[in-house]
């Protein structure tokens, strides 16, 4: 009798001690047996609690990240049930999570400051760094669909609440993919923590910044300069953008005076065909004689070239205006970025050009009239 008592109490220890870490480390995570929670909190359990949190608040942003994994859109170390899990529940991300029964047993075990639980300090299964919640995406969103409701994205979220906007992390991650705007600076401090791990939301991760648009003046370093990928985003950037702005002013004004002296040339060319061998001798008559012969073809123009050499001539104006007129429009649509910087360096180049080669404008009173308008045609 006393060996079946001492096998029954030995079996009631050995069960004790086998069942030990399922119930005492969601309620002592720090205890040294509780170090692996693979053994008391399987994947299957992490699933359920998953589901549970996911199923009641769908719109949280741990819940878009859980359906891109699902769905194949994202994949590597935060689509891991843990990092997710973390998304959810971690009091870091700030989700309004203490209602939802799902996270009792992440909270159990990695809300302890002694928690000797390796998942829940394993780098590789964290939250998604600096995660925007689904609050404050909601809000993004919503600020950023009061000022262009056209934009990409305002689709999904018709009002100011998660029940018009089911999915706020995503529709925030759209607008943002599509026009970076200020509303959109979690957003792109987000990922670039994440370190190309979220590519579903930002992008295909080509190491490319993201440009802002801002309709007044400002200082900064986002802002697009003509291109998707001419965005400063640095000083030494930016330095380097406004040199090439300086440069581009300059080779404006550098063009202008081609196409006048261009100009020039033709008529030169056209009064030397006509005119006797001793008036060419004479520099001075020569030009006078070439100015005449260019206000008489101003006077008497034709529509449409009438001969070869009209046309070669038309075709080098024509490449030097379109040439021109790409500039100009460059320089404008760069003034337009309301960038201070960048406006001054238009500016500047512009200035800087007429000071190297404004003397080339320089026109004598007799020609002044004719080359003006040679110039400006």
């Amino acid at each position: 009798m006393q060996v079946l008592v001492l096998a029954f109490l030995l079996l009631c220890s050995l069960r004790s001690s086998s069942s030990g870490p399922s119930s005492n480390c969601f309620q002592d995570p720090s205890r040294p047996s509780c170090s692996n929670a693979d053994l008391y909190y399987d994947a299957t359990s992490i699933e359920r609690d998953l589901a549970s949190v996911c199923d009641r608040s769908p719109w949280l942003s741990g819940c878009s990240i859980k359906r891109s994994c699902d769905e194949g859109k994202l994949g590597g170390r935060f689509c891991s049930r843990w990092s997710i899990l973390s998304d959810l529940c971690s009091s870091q991300v700030k989700e309004d999570v203490k209602a939802l029964a799902g996270c009792s047993n992440y909270t159990k075990l990695c809300q302890s400051n002694d928690s000797a639980v390796q998942q829940c300090t394993d780098p590789n299964l964290q939250h998604v760094p600096g995660l925007v919640s689904s609050q404050q995406a909601l809000q993004s969103v919503s600020s950023l669909c009061q000022e262009m409701p056209d934009m990409q994205g305002c689709s999904d979220c018709s009002g100011v609440s998660f029940s018009s906007c089911p999915d706020p992390f995503g529709a925030l991650s759209k607008l943002c993919l599509s026009m970076m705007m200020p509303d959109c600076k979690p957003w792109s401090d987000m990922c670039e923590q994440s370190q190309g791990g979220l590519i579903a939301f930002c992008g295909d991760g080509d190491d490319e910044c993201s440009g802002v648009m801002q309709m007044y003046f400002h200082f900064g370093f986002n802002d697009y300069i003509l291109f998707k990928r001419w965005v400063p985003c640095s000083i030494s950037r930016y330095t380097w953008s406004c040199l090439a702005i300086i440069l581009m002013g300059m080779i404006d004004i550098l063009l202008k005076v081609a196409k006048l002296r261009l100009e020039m040339s033709f008529a030169i060319s056209e009064s030397s065909k006509n005119e006797s061998a001793e008036e060419s001798s004479s520099s001075e008559l020569l030009e006078m004689t070439a100015l005449r012969q260019t206000v008489r073809e101003i006077e008497s123009v034709h529509l449409l070239p009438q001969s070869s050499c009209e046309l070669r001539q038309n075709v080098c104006r024509g490449a030097l205006a379109a040439i021109t007129l790409a500039l100009d429009y460059s320089l404008m649509f760069i003034a337009m970025t309301f960038n201070i910087g960048l406006f001054s360096s238009v500016c500047l180049g512009i200035g800087l050009g007429h000071v190297l080669f404004g003397h080339h404008f320089k026109l004598s009173k007799d020609s002044s009239k004719t080359l003006q308008r040679a110039c400006c045609s």
